[in-house]
């Protein structure tokens, strides 16, 4: 900002010197230079700008890949806790089959029982 603010300055003088007619042989060489001078000062900072942007690039694509792993990581966490529950389910399962199956085994006995009393008293 503040060497576009020079450049404006310097052409505004330039421009005050030929209206004055001060302008003389050597005040070309200078303009000439001053050109250069800016252009050089505009490719600065043009490559301070390609800079910063590359900077900010890098910076949002290192908070995108940071958000991606942390989203992977709650989505690990998710998937670990199902299987967990899983596991569980099927554990309890497990327990129900085997208390459903002691629980058919009395009730087998019981009939045979009863079936062998019936046949006792008649």
């Amino acid at each position: 900002m503040e060497a576009a603010v020079r450049a404006f300055e310097d052409w505004e003088f330039s421009v005050l010197e030929k209206e004055s007619g001060l302008e003389g042989e050597g005040v070309e060489e200078e303009q000439e230079e001053e050109e250069e001078e800016e252009e050089q000062e505009e490719e600065q900072q043009q490559q301070e700008q390609q800079q910063e942007q590359q900077q900010q690039e890098e910076e949002q694509r290192a908070e995108r890949e940071a958000d991606v792993d942390e989203e992977v990581s709650s989505q690990l966490h998710l998937v670990h806790s199902a299987q967990e529950h899983i596991q569980q389910l099927e554990a309890q399962l497990l327990e129900m089959e085997r208390e459903k199956d002691k629980q058919l085994q009395a009730l087998t006995r019981q009939r045979r029982q009863l079936v062998h009393t019936s046949h006792m008293t008649l």
